[in-house]
């Protein structure tokens, strides 16, 4: 068992929410072509950069990659084949291409795109993601598990490095054979040494030790231990599984990770999604859940399938036509509010919390609202809307940050739109006035201040305590004494790097505006010595203040947003 003490080296070092800053430097002429050098950064870190130099061809390829059904691209230069070396040519272009760049990358939906990711930072966005996760996969299916793995489902969720694929259960008697081509077929033929802990109910753990047992003789186990048999589904029935490496604020031992994950397996909520099995690697997490066909509550809200790529369905161009005739009601919106409320509140009375409270991760069974994903804190991913947490003062606690998001949640459902701002100072005038006063104290920049209300206190707001709960099932989540310290330990962690982009922002609003000041003040100055020039007949410019300004690197006078 000494294997679940280490901590794990294998994760990723960056964080793939935080907004990515392009700025077209210089240009040159290298045997006939241009090129573009292109300077990228990350917010709020302007200090940590490195440059890309591309061609005008490159960028075309882009735009083709780009390109999908319902999808609005910013407009690209066009192709000059005759003059397009002249000086003044290049200098339009230079500034056409930037304003190309700064379009996409602000863009809610197609900043996203992997092709813009493998353009802007090829060397983490490698492109033999898909392989590493089958092989990941195919791994986690070597140690037991009685799951077919099925077609791959490209891009539906945001997350370049989180796999997703089609699975079904198969009897025992086909098990060997179908992993076994899972592995000759998609992954190679050698497992990859991974610690592998898998999570499956009560019942399933109580009536396995025998097949743990010749699990972890096999040769391909070496290090495995804990291998539980996964939940049992009907035959052939159609489940979800997705994995997904440990994200950049993951700090949990194996063993911790394998305990929470447990918990989270076993836990029962009439509000809470059913997660059927949950495998932890030194690598990653691998997770089976049932398969939706209606999707998330996202994919009611845009009418879109969930096999769909994530820029297909989400693009707001698709999304305004077809939630208008699709949408969600005000009285569902409350409905659904409440649940998930209810849901927040019960995970949070047990020290877990949730982190991740967006639509993508509710879906709906039978008009009940169930709250999934959860597993993503326990990985340490951070949340799609984190970029827009930096510049929120009052998210110092996790519970803060789910109401924060719940607030985008509930605003995405009433405007059938998402916000892209941190907070909204003016709300559309046909909001309903009860969903008004509970969007204004999460969102209005006084909340982003001042603090957000508790989930207890929004449970108690009109627009949800009227709202009645038919759903009275048995609640459990049970945790030993060190999984919440474990747990706890890992808020702190996300919260600390939190607090830490938080004051790299508010540094750079200050740098900032010491810059406008100054240049206002040396503008001003200049403007005077024009004058006194005048009066005296004097040819000189006159003399000027030594140079003082401030300079931050990437600060550009549109911000960061």
């Amino acid at each position: 068992m000494a294997m679940f003490d280490r901590r794990r080296e294998h994760k990723q070092t960056f964080d793939e929410s935080r907004t990515i800053n392009v700025t077209i430097r210089e240009s040159s002429n290298v045997g006939g072509h241009i090129e573009y050098r292109i300077e990228i950064w990350r917010s709020p870190e302007p200090e940590v950069r490195y440059s890309l130099t591309y061609r005008y061809s490159q960028f075309a390829h882009l735009n083709f990659a780009l390109r999908s059904p319902h999808v609005t691209l910013p407009v690209l230069p066009p192709k000059k084949f005759f003059g397009n070396t002249d000086k003044s040519f290049v200098n339009d272009r230079k500034v056409a291409l930037q304003n190309y760049m700064d379009e996409l990358t602000k863009h809610p939906i197609l900043r996203h795109h992997q092709a813009l990711k493998n353009f802007c930072d090829p060397i983490n966005y490698c492109a033999n993601q898909l392989e590493n996760g089958m092989m990941s996969v195919a791994a986690v299916l070597r140690s037991g598990g009685r799951l077919e793995l099925g077609n791959t489902m490209h891009s539906i969720g945001w997350r370049y490095h989180k796999q997703y694929f089609h699975v079904c259960q198969v009897t025992p008697a086909s098990t060997t054979d179908s992993t076994a081509s899972v592995a000759s077929g998609g992954a190679g033929s050698t497992a990859t040494g991974d610690s592998v802990s898998t999570t499956g109910s009560a019942s399933a753990v109580r009536g396995s030790s025998s097949s743990t047992t010749s699990n972890t003789s096999s040769p391909e186990l070496t290090s495995a231990a804990l291998a539980h048999t996964l939940h049992v589904a009907p035959p052939k029935a159609s489940l979800l599984l997705w994995w997904c490496p440990y994200g950049v604020d993951s700090t949990m031992h194996l063993r911790d990770v394998h305990g929470t994950l447990t918990a989270l397996v076993q836990c029962q909520h009439p509000y809470l999604a059913t997660t059927l099995s949950s495998v932890a690697t030194e690598t990653g997490v691998c997770v089976t859940m049932p398969f939706y066909p209606q999707g998330s509550l996202r994919d009611l809200l845009y009418g879109a399938r969930p096999d769909q790529s994530y820029i297909v369905k989400y693009n707001s161009n698709k999304s305004t036509s077809q939630s208008l005739a699709c949408g969600i009601s005000i009285r569902s919106a409350a409905v659904y509010g409440r649940q998930m409320l209810t849901a927040l509140n019960f995970l949070h009375h047990k020290s877990v919390g949730h982190g991740h409270v967006h639509l993508g991760n509710v879906v709906v069974v039978e008009g009940v609202c169930r709250l999934g994903g959860a597993e993503n804190l326990v990985l340490g991913l951070p949340h799609p809307l984190r970029f827009l947490f930096t510049y929120v003062k009052s998210l110092n606690s996790i519970q803060a940050i789910d109401v924060y998001c719940f607030g985008h949640m509930l605003y995405e459902m009433a405007m059938r739109r998402q916000l892209s701002t941190p907070t909204c100072e003016v709300f559309p005038a046909d909001c309903p006035p009860l969903c008004r006063s509970v969007l204004e104290s999460i969102l209005s920049p006084e909340a982003g201040k001042n603090g957000m209300p508790t989930i207890d206190g929004l449970l108690t707001h009109p627009f949800f305590n009227e709202i009645p709960l038919h759903s009275h099932g048995r609640v459990s989540l049970h945790m030993s004494a060190s999984v919440k310290q474990a747990v706890l330990t890992a808020h702190q962690t996300m919260l600390s790097r939190l607090l830490s982009d938080q004051k790299k922002v508010r540094l750079q609003k200050r740098i900032q505006k010491a810059e406008a000041l100054i240049a206002q003040q040396s503008y001003r100055f200049t403007g005077r010595n024009k004058e006194a020039n005048k009066k005296t007949g004097s040819k000189s410019a006159g003399a000027t203040p030594p140079s003082s300004t401030i300079t931050s690197p990437g600060t550009s006078s549109k911000g960061d947003l």
